[in-house]
């Protein structure tokens, strides 16, 4: 069974489909993903820096900071550039 089978196997049985795959691929560790081969795979928070007003952190799949921008424009252009898909998480 793959990991992405696995995962779902455990998700909530009363809910829609597309809500079903959202709720399993947020439920995934940066370990499942890679797994999946998603290395393209990126994801956005949004956040508060030193009082200011809201920052965009874009995260590899692994976790790793890739950047800190200003607003939502600006990581989604980072992502294009950098050839990502971009993912946003609350």
């Amino acid at each position: 069974m793959s990991i992405f089978a696995s995962t779902l196997a455990r998700a909530p049985e009363n809910i829609s489909e597309p809500d079903r795959t959202t709720t399993v691929l947020r439920q995934m560790t940066a370990s499942q993903l890679q797994q999946l081969g998603v290395r393209r795979l990126a994801y956005a928070k949004v956040g508060r820096r030193d009082g200011r007003g809201a920052v965009y952190f874009v995260h590899a799949a692994d976790g790793q900071l890739l950047a800190m921008l200003d607003n939502v424009n600006l990581a989604l252009e980072f992502a294009i550039q950098n050839n990502l898909i971009l993912v946003p998480v609350n």
